[in-house]
């Protein structure tokens, strides 16, 4: 994980800061859109899985712990 991405995500969760929420979206979206075109055939419904995932990720943000599972899982 990139060393600026906890501070993204504090930053995030405390302030609902946009920029950092942006630079998070940019630093995970390779990999969730990697997934996401490997395991669904369905290349008009990647956007919609894309956002949803997005979706979920900052839904749980302010349970993730720095000490915790690396972001990536």
């Amino acid at each position: 994980m990139p060393p600026e991405i906890p501070d993204d995500i504090r930053a995030w969760v405390v302030d609902r800061d946009e920029a950092a929420a942006r630079r998070l979206m940019d630093a995970l979206y390779p990999r969730v859109a990697s997934i996401i075109r490997r395991h669904w055939n369905r290349a008009e419904e990647w956007q919609d899985l894309e956002q949803e995932v997005f979706w979920r990720i900052f839904e749980a943000l302010p349970r993730w712990r720095s000490d915790g599972a690396p972001l990536e899982h």
